[in-house]
């Protein structure tokens, strides 16, 4: 990813948006009932696609899981926690699909809200939401330009990685455009 980035290879998506690991995020797809592309959309976001990568805040791995919400998320799925195995691809993406999946239930299938809360936290995403707004407004109007860009991209990447794996791919569901924000 990087090395598309530095020879401005900007049309080669197959660097760009590599599929690695794919063992990885389709078992933790099938355990989590979620969809592979989108897994890998966040983590493609999250770390690009680094196995080894921590954040400035202590975030770690493919999907940059916070450890005490991989902590949380581990016993609320009776996985063994493990901070050490945050670092480990299976386990990551295992984790890191449950706490989005989690955030999915929240937001009754949200994948807006859902992602805006993966990044800046569901208290956060909670206090945004008014009801009079549509998905692009919302979007639009999220406080952190970090977490309006990170959705943006997570949306954008995951119909990237469905249209390269030869699936239908929709930007926003009907019930996502009809939801009032």
């Amino acid at each position: 990813i990087e090395a598309a980035a530095a020879a401005k290879a900007w049309g080669r998506l197959d660097l760009r948006f590599p599929m690695v690991f794919a063992s990885e995020f389709q078992n933790a797809s099938q355990e989590s009932g979620l969809g592979v592309e989108e897994l890998i959309a966040i983590a493609r976001r999250e770390s690009a696609l680094s196995p080894s990568a921590v954040s400035e805040v202590g975030a770690r791995g493919l999907m940059q899981l916070m450890p005490s919400t991989a902590r949380l998320t581990a016993r609320k799925h009776n996985y063994r926690y493990s901070r050490s195995r945050l670092m480990v691809p299976s386990y990551n993406t295992a984790v890191g699909a449950l706490y989005y999946r989690d955030l999915l239930t929240r937001y009754e299938g949200n994948r807006l809200q859902a992602l805006a809360a993966y990044n800046a936290g569901p208290n956060r995403v909670r206090r945004w939401i008014n009801g009079d707004m549509s998905a692009a407004r919302w979007v639009d109007t999220i406080p952190f330009k970090e977490t309006r860009e990170y959705v943006r991209a997570v949306m954008a990447y995951n119909v990237i990685y469905r249209l390269k794996a030869g699936k239908p791919a929709q930007l926003l569901s009907q019930a996502e455009r009809d939801y009032q924000y």
